[in-house]
């Protein structure tokens, strides 16, 4: 197989050859159902009531228990659904059957439940806008996470601070920004996998050229490694820069990221932002006390750990108002976090690297 890369810049290569180096090796991306989705719940409940006429307020899981996505969901979960459906009047017990409330009629009776008997979502993506000209579009889960100071993207070779989300029309509002401080990569705006970014580190820390790579992709890539000359495939790595940037490399993918920045910012005690392969600290930071807040994480058993959420996200999602605000975020805190390649990373030892 020859393959001859076309790229823009240094991580699109990158991620063209790891993607083939997974391909090669077998690996098919699994495909996995959302993780509980509570707010099709919600629906289905509602659902069930105007299909029986009411639905019995002890029996209507049983006609769902055996839909993949709703086994692990646990009946404190479903209970609290069912209180808060209650407590909003969407729905109405009448002596244990559910009905519909006021307010369920109100919201979902309209063009005869029309809403109810279709759960067709959106696609999972926001388009980008600049003024009125359209950037392009990104996966909703580029915005989930809750972090402080602005979200940057990377579109069309530059990169955008993002001004405004709405999360309603899917659209993100973004101005152009110099992205101060930030170095080798800028990130990007599809999130990669723990499985895409690992092979990525693969290649970095390889000396190997492959027959399928051209002669201008195989020189690319040996200028990037000579970039990346601290990579270790056994260990993740503190890069202070010359212009003393911190930054965390774990190429552990965006999700698993993100799911180790609230505690990590809570034992470094400054902001941190993630993108694909590492985690930025906050400008300022001692050197000594991101290696102490890195020490300290690696004690953490990883399945305790939780990536935030931006409350906001909620208004997006359809039947959100059947959820209680808790549940819903921790909903969708579970689709975002990459528990398992958060424990993969916290596994591997740190090497401190200081650029001159």
């Amino acid at each position: 197989m020859n393959c001859l890369f076309l790229a823009t810049d240094g991580e699109a290569l990158l991620k063209a050859a790891a993607l083939v180096s997974l391909w090669e090796s077998g690996y098919v991306e699994p495909v996995e159902p959302p993780r509980r989705p509570m707010h099709i719940m919600a629906q289905q409940i509602m659902a069930l009531a105007l299909q029986e006429r009411g639905i019995g307020r002890s029996d209507w899981f049983q006609w769902i228990a055996g839909v993949q996505g709703f086994r692990k969901t646990s009946d404190a979960e479903r209970s609290s659904l069912v209180a808060w459906m209650l407590a909003e009047d969407i729905l109405f017990d009448d002596s244990g059957i559910l009905w519909f409330g006021k307010k369920g009629e109100t919201k979902y009776g309209r063009k005869n439940f029309l809403e109810i008997v279709s759960v067709f979502l959106s696609p999972p993506v926001f388009s980008v806008l600049h003024g009125r000209q359209e950037l392009g579009y990104v996966d909703e889960m580029t915005f989930l996470g809750k972090t402080k100071g602005p979200k940057v993207l990377l579109l069309g070779g530059r990169a955008w601070r993002v001004t405004h989300i709405d999360w309603q029309r899917r659209i993100a509002f973004v101005e152009a920004t110099l992205d101060k401080g930030r170095s080798r990569w800028k990130g990007d705006a599809q999130p990669l996998s723990y499985r895409v970014t690992q092979s990525i580190k693969s290649l970095l820390a390889s000396d190997e050229r492959k027959p399928a790579w051209s002669n201008r992709g195989g020189q690319e890539i040996e200028l990037l490694r000579v970039g990346f000359s601290w990579v270790e495939l056994d260990r993740t790595t503190l890069v202070q820069s010359s212009d003393n940037v911190l930054k965390w490399w774990t190429f552990g993918g965006f999700r698993a990221n993100l799911t180790l920045i609230p505690k990590l910012a809570e034992f470094a005690r400054c902001p941190i932002r993630a993108d694909n392969f590492a985690l930025r600290f906050e400008d300022g930071l001692r050197l000594e006390d991101a290696e102490q807040a890195l020490r300290e994480l690696r004690n953490l058993d990883a399945q305790a750990l939780s990536p935030s959420i931006d409350e906001s996200a909620l208004i997006g999602l359809k039947f959100s108002a059947c959820l209680p605000v808790e549940l819903g975020t921790q909903m969708l805190a579970d689709r975002l976090a990459d528990t398992v390649g958060a424990r993969h990373v916290l596994k591997q030892d740190f090497a401190t690297v200081v650029e001159g």
